[in-house]
């Protein structure tokens, strides 16, 4: 199986060279039969991340492609960057601060290797998921917005606890068709909902969402609050 990563970087210039030592255990943690390939959008940073990302495509074993914006767009415009020319089995989207371990990651392919699930998800918030260090704001916020989208979704979210995760594991074909047309920190439960609606199995995998710990969120938790309630509405 091959696996592309998508990753989407704004001023994530700190995190960088542990995202690399994380993304350098991929054919350890997935064993073989896998090939790789990455990626990176920096979108838009005013530090030092394009050249953090070049340097570490240059320590890893596998192709890196830095994509660059000379703005900011924001996490949907990112992906839509990152899908052009896209290969591979399967698509990964992955956030450059690593609040998800990437060791869980043959836990999210399994599901798409053994066609029971075109769209898997990183979990905190089923039954057997959890948190660390993650800021009551940021907590309510995921939680509330994933409730609301099931309440909304009916049927299509059974089984779905977690609609706001970056972690994901997609079948090639099921992402490309789910791209957002938000660009902001809705795009992640937009590209959900475009999936489900499109008639895509989804599935999750428990997981864990830590804290950062380089750098700090560019999410601002009031607007994306109003973003989601947006999405909900307009759909």
């Amino acid at each position: 199986m091959h696996v592309t990563i998508l990753i989407p970087c704004k001023d994530e210039s700190a995190a960088i060279g542990h995202l690399g030592d994380a993304l350098a255990r991929l054919p350890d943690i997935l064993g073989e039969g896998h090939s790789f390939a990455v990626v990176a959008v920096d979108d838009g940073s005013t530090d030092a991340t394009s050249e953090a990302l070049e340097a570490m495509g240059a320590a890893l074993p596998f192709p890196v492609d830095v994509r660059r914006h000379d703005v900011n767009k924001g996490i949907g415009a990112a992906l839509r960057t990152a899908a052009e020319g896209v290969g591979g089995d399967v698509v990964v989207t992955y956030d450059a601060d690593r609040p998800y371990p990437l060791e869980d990651l043959p836990r999210l392919l399994q599901p798409i290797a053994d066609d029971r699930a075109d769209v898997v998800s990183a979990s905190p918030w089923h039954a057997d998921g959890a948190t660390h260090g993650v800021s009551p704001s940021r907590s309510f916020l995921s939680r509330a917005a994933s409730s609301l989208y099931r309440l909304r979704l009916g049927r299509r979210a059974r089984g779905l606890f977690t609609i706001t995760c970056g972690y994901r594991a997609w079948r090639r074909d099921t992402f490309t068709a789910a791209l957002p047309r938000r660009d902001g920190f809705t795009a992640t439960a937009e590209m959900l909902l475009n999936a489900l609606r499109l008639g895509a199995r989804a599935a999750e995998t428990p997981s864990t969402l830590r804290s950062r710990t380089e750098g700090h969120s560019k999410m601002r938790v009031m607007r994306t609050a109003w973003a989601h309630l947006g999405l909900l509405l307009r759909g």
